[in-house]
């Protein structure tokens, strides 16, 4: 966006002109006064009237040869540009500025063009809403075998999960009561309590009855089915391939976070009048 923009000046200035470019966070109130152009378009990118919201803003000023009024608008579409005379001086396809904001809008900004009029140089504005990053999802491994557990752990963090562990039953409940995690993976020969005893728990309780589980197990007498029946979501079996184990977690997690939405959309449905 920015490559573009700048060459765009850069184009359209003259030796001996001026280009600033500057970049800027602001918090913009989304309630906005009626036949202010800039206002309106800043606040089609705000999803609530009233409220703060950050945003990034880059302009890009140049002296250059300047826009028509009419033109403002329509220098983003593709194929036009800025001087669309039959005798233009300025090579290009007229592509740039349509990509610009096509790229800015898929991120759901705004960008727009102010001038005074032809000779008086131009100003491109970007406004970018200022989001953080989704934190990673949460993974308890619970094994008691200290190389497997490294093993395991290594994979998951690999991935970008943020991985915690615990050692036995015990340790695995006491983590859960603390703060909930977003998935467990669950060995079943555990020193203290086995993984049934702690699947069984977590299903009796209403804050983990939901809880996504997937039992990894090197046990021969343990069998898929069993699993899923006493309430794992999934079942693999040791040695696992570092592929399978992230696909798997990842499926999971992406099951919970389908059903939450979904759930949370039913709940926010107006009953019948």
């Amino acid at each position: 966006v920015i490559l573009n923009i700048v060459g765009n000046a850069v184009k359209f200035t003259p030796d001996g002109g001026h280009i600033t470019l500057r970049a800027y966070q602001k918090a913009e109130s989304t309630k906005q006064k009626a036949g202010d152009e800039q206002q309106a378009a800043d606040a089609s990118v705000l999803p609530s009237a009233g409220c703060l919201l950050p945003s990034v803003v880059i302009e890009v000023e140049d002296t250059g040869i300047g826009i028509k009024p009419e033109d403002l608008e329509r220098i983003f579409q593709y194929f036009e540009q800025v001087d669309s005379s039959d005798t233009r001086k300025y090579g290009g396809a007229g592509l740039g500025l349509a990509l610009v904001r096509t790229l800015v809008e898929l991120h759901g900004g705004r960008v727009w063009a102010e001038s005074e009029g032809p000779g008086r140089g131009a100003r491109f504005v970007v406004r970018l809403p200022l989001l953080e990053a989704p934190r990673p999802k949460r993974i308890l491994v619970v094994e008691d075998e200290a190389v497997v557990l490294e093993v395991l752990c290594d994979v998951l963090l690999r991935a970008g999960f943020a991985v915690e562990q615990a050692h036995d039953g015990a340790e695995a409940l006491e983590r859960l009561v603390a703060a909930q995690p977003d998935l467990l993976v669950l060995d079943i020969g555990l020193p203290d309590m086995d993984g049934w005893e702690v699947l069984k728990r977590l299903r009796g309780e209403e804050r983990t009855r939901n809880l996504p589980v997937l039992v990894l197990t090197r046990l021969t007498h343990v069998r898929a089915d069993q699993a899923l029946a006493l309430g794992a979501d999934e079942f693999l079996a040791k040695p696992v391939s570092a592929r399978v184990l992230v696909e798997t977690a990842a499926r999971l997690l992406a099951q919970r976070t389908a059903t939450s939405a979904a759930v949370q959309e039913r709940s926010t449905i107006p009953p019948d009048e």
